[in-house]
């Protein structure tokens, strides 16, 4: 290869030469005989493109995920699901207004009572370093 000018790019020196030099590249290494100063030229990579669609994507689809957010909560769940979480907070507000029912004094004697009824099997033995 031959400088040919400076309007010239490098797939038209491929065209002209029809020559079997390789693919059309976009960086200027694979064609080290073409003298030209590439001091001023910006090469975006293969990469660089994907790396910015692959942003470009992700911004689209987290402005469509915010406009679904603003319009309401879109709720998944089948009618089972929901069925059984309705009735889950149901079973959790009884247990905490029984509770809130017992004062400590009461859940004290309760527990006592409890373990009078136990045979002494289930008693914990005294242990002590000392006799």
């Amino acid at each position: 290869f031959t400088n040919r000018g400076s309007k010239e790019t490098i797939r038209e020196i491929h065209i002209n030469n029809n020559k079997d030099v390789g693919p059309i590249c976009h960086r200027p290494e694979r064609f080290p005989e073409i003298e030209r100063d590439w001091s001023g030229f910006r090469w975006e990579k293969k990469k660089d493109k994907e790396k910015k669609q692959r942003l470009e994507q992700q911004i689209n689809t987290n402005q469509n995920e915010e406009e679904e957010t603003k319009k309401g909560y879109i709720d998944k769940r089948t009618p089972a699901q929901i069925a059984f979480d309705k009735m889950q907070e149901k079973r959790q507000m009884e247990r905490i207004l029984n509770k809130a029912e017992k004062t400590h004094k009461r859940r004290v004697e309760d527990f006592n009572r409890h373990l009078d009824t136990l045979t002494e099997h289930y008693d914990i033995p005294k242990v002590s370093w000392t006799k």
